[in-house]
């Protein structure tokens, strides 16, 4: 086969992808041209990334420095604050926007001792429309847990007040 004929320009591309691959091997870059190529992701330091089924963040940015068995290693923090160190980069992956919704909602709820939907007596919550009443934005005490928990699932509740944060002053009617 006799050599092609391309334009100076062509050229100049060809030039510029050959210095951006600088370091590929020939068959490397043949499976690249074919388009057999994995893109890896970047993982950024506070990325969401799920490792082990734990949703965590990565807590020391992705480097392009490979250890000594040519891999790349991540550091990550769980919500507990403990750091894990040499992750590998298949080990973890992005985490969805719904799971690091869930993950930031599980992590205030775990601030004040709770499981997700762990209603108690005494909360006050916020809904977005009452069922009973039609009012919309009720602020109501919670007395039924039963049902704040099905509120809490069908996101009828928009937020609550813990009744272990409540201050109750008395007041004039007492």
């Amino acid at each position: 086969m006799g050599k092609f004929r391309i334009s100076e320009k062509q050229e100049r591309t060809i030039n510029e992808f050959k210095k951006t691959l600088a370091g590929f091997s020939e068959e490397a870059l043949s499976e690249v041209i074919k388009g057999n190529y994995e893109v890896e992701p970047e993982y950024n330091a506070g990325d969401w990334v799920v490792w082990h089924g734990d949703v965590v963040k990565i807590k020391y940015p992705q480097t392009t420095e490979r250890k000594d068995d040519g891999r790349c290693y991540f550091t990550i923090i769980r919500s507990d604050d403990s750091t894990y160190t040499n992750i590998l980069r298949s080990n973890i992956r992005h985490a969805t926007p719904e799971e690091i919704k869930a993950e930031q909602e599980r992590r205030q709820w775990a601030e004040i001792g709770r499981e997700p939907g762990e209603f108690r007596d005494g909360d006050v919550v916020l809904t977005a429309f009452d069922s009973i009443s039609d009012q919309v934005n009720l602020i109501k005490k919670c007395t039924n847990l039963l049902i704040a928990k099905q509120e809490y699932k069908s996101k009828i509740i928009k937020g609550f007040y813990p009744a272990e944060s409540f201050i109750e002053f008395g007041g004039a009617d007492e």
